[in-house]
């Protein structure tokens, strides 16, 4: 890939510096999705890329993403690694870094690094905190999966860009199905008094509708009996949606 289009995400973290403001993990996320993938397919050729950093990872107007490939190289097994790609990358494995023989374990390594940075606006270093713990809007989940790209032993690291994206793909539906009851519960909560049970709940806005359902019908000279049962119905039909979770 000669010319891709778009901004660097090292355009990107400039910008988000410049503003003091943390990148949004909603964001995020489905950038790093498009990355692994991209790299997933690199390396089913039997490639790899060997100098990953934020200057060759572009997002497009329609937030595609894509890898500027350079000069890839296929001999995995001899370490390849050019002396000016492990000083201008700073997310390079400590592998590369040390001259070591180096597989695709080494991309993954630095494309969770320039993911790190993206999401905390910092380099990752050998002991590197999560990134929940700076950026608020990034899940726990997504700590475990992101720290353990950036393992400095390769034996520690995920094995394949296809493994990262099968955690990916889980933590994504767990983090769904998590969300929706917790908004629920907060909206409940907030709408009823905390420890009040939902019979007690139904049962006084039975009474206060039947008082009122009476009252109504006393003034408007309606049938007295229809307006209390109405009444006592519209309350006690308040009660049980005022208290869904109990």
């Amino acid at each position: 890939m000669d010319k891709v289009q778009g901004y660097s995400l090292s355009e990107i973290v400039a910008t988000y510096r410049q503003r003091a403001e943390l990148p949004s993990y909603i964001l995020a996320v489905d950038w790093f999705d498009q990355a692994f993938r991209a790299l997933a397919a690199i390396h089913a050729t039997g490639r790899k890329h060997g100098s990953i950093g934020l200057e060759k990872i572009f997002v497009g107007s329609d937030d595609e993403v894509q890898i500027n490939e350079g000069d890839l190289r296929s001999d995995f097994a001899r370490g390849w690694m050019p002396a000016e790609s492990a000083g201008e990358s700073a997310g390079a494995a400590p592998e590369q870094l040390a001259g070591r023989a180096v597989d695709q374990r080494a991309d993954l390594y630095s494309l969770g690094a320039a993911f790190y940075e993206l999401l905390t606006l910092r380099r990752p270093d050998t002991s590197p905190d999560p990134p929940s713990s700076i950026n608020r809007t990034v899940p726990k989940g997504f700590d475990t999966l992101l720290l353990r790209l950036l393992a400095a032993a390769p034996e520690d690291r995920y094995v394949s860009a296809e493994e990262v994206l099968a955690d990916l793909t889980a933590l994504r539906r767990s983090s769904k199905t998590m969300r929706a009851p917790s908004l629920v519960a907060a909206a409940s909560q907030a709408a009823r008094p905390a420890g009040v049970p939902r019979a007690a709940m139904i049962a006084a806005g039975a009474v206060v509708g039947a008082v009122g359902g009476a009252i109504a019908g006393y003034f408007l000279n309606s049938f007295l009996p229809a307006t209390i049962v109405v009444g006592a119905v519209v309350g006690g039909v308040v009660g049980l949606f005022a208290n869904p979770n109990a």
